[in-house]
């Protein structure tokens, strides 16, 4: 280890406890709890308004909570804010609120090391560490900011973050505005930090895919902890520890689809294609031999794989399907026996249609449609395409095809954006 990053062990470097803010009467943040260990990357995720940027102003400083405590390398945020200043680097979300343009990235290094009385040898010595990591040539950082690329500017908005060797770096949708090839490209330099300088991060997006170089995940949904873990045992907490099946049937179509759902053991599925379907089984073990005999009995089958979950499955099922409030509230049981109904049978229902039990064979009525709003975006700012929305009209649940995220219908409580 460089003697000039060396942070020395300790215990955990951020602990959060029964953290809590309100705007007014209005509850932001509830009781939030949650730690980081030194030399781990933790990931906030949360859709638009649970209360992410909250959490986020509180860790650095920039808003005093209500109630609860903050301590961050030992320094309680709330009272030692001066003292914090040299502990955490702070990247916001755009360049243009960290960066001069007109500068270069060795300049912009200058600038804000001698803002924290660092001597000029020093500040060359880690700026240069930083850039090599960050894959920069000597003539790319002297180079005025402005002429750069957006995956460029954002490395040099994280090198001077770091100018001032903080013990933790603190970053606000690191990927936000970066395309495909570029945000993995942060990503990866984001992981090459952590591992070569030991440097703790919190990534707080809600951007998915941040999640495959995280080593702990917080999920805020109104304002409250709803999961906290290692990104493996979460995954592995879906049914079937995560493994399901990606299936792709000739001639799939709503009809198919809700005999999909009505198969004995499937607890969740989602449409991920034209043909194609990934179900999540309650035991995949026992139950896929009797759920392969009924999909080959609807028709001809292109291919089935058996594949891992993701952390973008874990989030779409436990906060898109269970925690988000639906345009329509469709009975989990039978109203006359009781009997708990199928997957494919609340499907037809939540599309307005009657259906009939399984069991006692009596005809249940689908509930009355809710009038909602149908948003015109999503949370990621792309334009919702209009088989989507067609979807969304009739109730029905429905993800972005660019961001994968559910889209949340209104309701009369819905959050202001916190």
């Amino acid at each position: 280890m460089d003697p000039i990053f060396d942070h020395s062990v300790s215990d955990n470097i951020i602990d959060v406890e029964h953290l809590s803010v309100k705007y007014g009467k209005k509850i932001a943040v509830d009781d939030v709890t949650f730690n980081l260990k030194r030399g781990e990357i933790l990931g906030i995720f949360g859709r638009s308004g649970a209360g992410k940027s909250t959490i986020l102003k509180c860790l650095t400083s920039q808003l005093k909570p209500n109630e609860g405590s903050i301590l961050i390398n030992g320094i309680n945020v709330i009272k030692e804010k001066k003292k914090l200043i040299s502990s955490i680097g702070y990247i916001p979300q755009l360049e243009s609120e960290s960066l001069y343009e007109d500068l270069s990235p060795i300049l912009n290094a200058f600038y804000f090391g001698r803002m924290h009385n660092l001597e000029d040898d020093e500040i060359i010595s880690r700026a240069k560490k930083i850039f090599n990591i960050l894959g920069f040539s000597e003539e790319l950082y002297n180079k005025n900011v402005k002429y750069l690329s957006g995956g460029e500017k954002k490395r040099v908005s994280i090198a001077v973050g770091m100018i001032h060797n903080p013990e933790i770096l603190i970053l606000d949708e690191p990927t936000t505005g970066l395309d495909a090839h570029l945000k993995f490209e942060v990503l990866n330099y984001l992981k090459e930090l952590n591992q070569k300088l030991n440097i703790s991060l919190v990534l707080v997006t809600h951007d998915l895919e941040t999640a495959s170089i995280c080593d702990y995940i917080v999920i805020i949904h109104g304002g409250k902890v709803t999961d906290f873990g290692k990104v493996s045992d979460l995954i592995e907490s879906l049914p079937s520890k995560g493994n399901f099946l990606r299936v792709s049937i000739k001639g799939l179509n709503e009809e198919k689809i809700a005999a999909i759902g009505s198969i004995s053991g499937v607890e969740y599925f989602f449409r991920t294609g034209i043909d194609e379907v990934e179900l999540f089984l309650e035991d995949l073990d026992t139950q896929g031999s009797n759920l392969l005999n009924q999909l080959y009995e609807m028709g001809d089958i292109n291919y089935i794989n058996s594949e891992m979950a993701n952390f973008s499955h874990y989030f779409l099922i436990k906060v898109g399907v269970l925690l988000n409030p639906e345009a329509v509230k469709i009975p989990e049981n039978c109203p006359i026996c009781g009997t708990v109904l199928p997957a494919g049978i609340r499907d037809i229902l939540r599309k307005g249609k009657d259906s009939i039990c399984l069991i006692c064979n009596q005809k249940i009525e689908a509930p009355k449609q809710a009038e909602v709003e149908i948003p015109e975006f999503c949370e990621c700012g792309l334009k919702i395409p209009e088989n989507v929305t067609y979807l969304l009209k009739r109730g029905m649940p429905a993800h972005c095809p660019y961001c994968g995220i559910k889209i949340r219908l209104p309701t009369e409580d819905e959050e202001e954006e916190l």
